[in-house]
């Protein structure tokens, strides 16, 4: 199937209904359009020794009619009508009393190079408009605007989505491996997870006291989701609030962790309150030989490897010997760290032994004063 290059000038027309055309210029380009059917073509005495060029646009065939001689040729009807096929270019040239066709049938003319001072529009209305080679399309100057595929593209912002194929093939993922903004980002669809990757740190930036959201997790200075933050970094006083009061055994708190907390320093507090509720409770036993035990235990002084801090206090291998309730044990079940306040409880059963050990000895030196007094008044 032949095709044509040009860059002749062109003329269309479009709804005639079989009456005769203007007589073009010598190698004019026409084209039927709309709902034309059929044509009568100049006579061909006038061109002696030139050519002319149709292309049929419409949706059906065009029937040619010249108005002397008749059509010959490869490819002609060999009569004074020529049937035009939907999508079809003929070349004629003229004998001087008759049409001599050319080429017949070619398809849509093709421009190799095209120049324009104003807005080009590529057609047909049915099917796409091929660019070959797939990156033979420039737009120039770089900073013009133009759309492909009712895609803007240039200096504009594309609708969101629009950019689903360009070329033959769809891009592959990870395609925009930079994406540059001077205002807001908008990653679209809504209905459809974004991912930004590596999703390592660094990867997404906010700007200083922005907020956001990242896969439906509120980011910057609003409220944060549960489990967001791994680390906490702050470089003044951070306050934790909360609007709300929460049962009688944790109103008033700010925080509430449901789990342990390790402090690696110093703790500074107004006050401690440790839940001590007998509903908390069970297996409740009276302590027994808390002040042998507390005896046995020694106060020693150290120096900790860890801060290098002087401390007072006990060994909790020491303190398991004696005082198992007051040690906390490891993973392994090795001792490693001491209830301070727990021992307290040990405390008032020692002052409590201790005290019926008074009272004991006062009754007894009670006893030997009655006694001894008996003994002296006797004597007299």
């Amino acid at each position: 199937m032949a095709r044509y290059n040009t860059v002749l000038p062109t003329s269309t027309i479009s709804s005639n209904a079989g009456g005769p055309i203007s007589a073009p210029s010598v190698g004019l380009f026409t084209e039927f359009t709309g709902s034309t059917s059929a044509v009568t073509i100049p006579d061909p005495t006038v061109y002696y020794g030139q050519t002319q060029s149709y292309y049929n646009a419409t949706a059906g065939s065009v029937v040619l009619t010249s108005p002397n001689g008749t059509f010959k040729g490869p490819g002609s009807s060999g009569s004074s009508t020529q049937t035009l096929a939907t999508g079809g270019t003929i070349t004629l040239a003229s004998d001087g009393a008759n049409y001599v066709v050319i080429s017949d049938n070619g398809g849509p003319v093709v421009a190799s190079t095209l120049t324009a001072s104003a807005t080009v529009t590529l057609s047909p209305g049915s099917g796409g408009v091929t660019i070959s080679p797939s990156s033979g399309l420039t737009i120039s100057p770089t900073g013009s605007v133009g759309t492909i595929n009712n895609t803007s593209v240039g200096v504009t912002i594309p609708a969101a989505g629009n950019f689903t194929t360009i070329g033959a093939t769809s891009p592959g993922s990870g395609s925009f491996t930079t994406l540059s903004a001077n205002s807001t980002t908008t990653l679209s669809p809504s209905n459809a997870n974004v991912t930004i990757s590596p999703s390592g740190t660094g990867a997404v930036t906010m700007a200083p006291n922005s907020a956001g959201s990242i896969n439906n997790m509120s980011i910057g200075v609003t409220t944060q989701a549960a489990g967001s933050f791994t680390t906490l970094a702050s470089s003044g006083l951070t306050t934790f609030t909360n609007g709300t009061q929460g049962s009688s055994a944790t109103a008033g708190q700010a925080v509430l962790f449901t789990g342990g907390v390790g402090i690696g320093g110093t703790l500074y507090t107004v006050g401690l309150v440790e839940t001590s509720s007998i509903a908390f409770k069970e297996n409740i036993n009276p302590i027994t030989g808390a002040l042998d035990a507390i005896l046995n235990l020694t106060g020693v002084t150290y120096d900790r490897k860890d801060n290098k801090k002087h401390e007072a206090g006990l060994i909790a291998e020491h303190v398991y010997k004696y005082a198992p309730d007051l040690v906390a044990l490891d993973e392994k079940g090795k001792p490693y760290g001491i209830h301070y306040t727990k021992i307290s409880a040990y405390l008032i059963e020692c002052i409590k032994t201790l005290q019926s050990e008074i009272d004991e000895l006062k009754g007894k030196k009670v006893v030997a004063q009655k006694t001894t007094a008996k003994k002296t008044k006797g004597s007299k």
